[in-house]
């Protein structure tokens, strides 16, 4: 069980802050179940509801913390790519990946775009709406989480990762 204050990452919503647990009725019942009152960090919505007593549907856990974070952040450069021989394929290992709810995995997806994107930037081409789709969620997951776990913001965990992107291409 999560506590209220507590931050947690709660599917494509990212970073959450629990505000506090509340009871309302389930969907399609009369019965009160509580619910946690979850606020996101990086998104625009107003708060979400999510059932204390079920894991069904989106992955939620409790953020990196400060050491997890460094240690994947010094696994960058040796983390492979996603692979595949077809398009169709590839995307459908980002879908899954980006869905995992897991750091790694979000950081494994964009590390894969991001080479993908300079290699069409490069050749004259851009990026299909997807892979732009996908590297977007996995970016805002990731450097939303890594920056809540350790105290920075949003944008220096983005520039940090490009850049440690970038000597690893040199």
């Amino acid at each position: 069980m999560f506590s209220t204050g507590e931050f947690i990452s709660y599917g494509c919503n990212g970073v959450c802050k629990v505000e506090g647990i509340t009871l309302m009725e389930a969907p399609g019942s009369r019965e009160m179940h509580e619910y946690y009152m979850l606020k996101p960090l990086y998104r625009e919505r107003g708060t979400i509801y999510c059932p204390v007593d079920t894991q069904k549907g989106s992955v939620r856990r409790k953020i990196l913390t400060k050491e997890e974070s460094l240690n994947l952040l010094s696994q960058l450069s040796q983390m492979d790519c996603i692979e595949s021989d077809n398009r169709k394929d590839f995307e459908e290992k980002c879908k899954i990946a980006v869905q995992s709810g897991e750091c790694a995995q979000w950081m494994k997806v964009f590390k894969t775009l991001w080479k993908e994107q300079r290699q069409r930037r490069d050749s004259g081409k851009k990026m299909t709406a997807t892979q732009e789709r996908f590297m977007k969620a996995a970016r805002d997951n990731l450097c939303g989480e890594l920056a809540v776990s350790l105290d920075k913001e949003f944008v220096q965990i983005e520039t940090l990762i490009k850049e440690n992107l970038e000597k690893s291409a040199s």
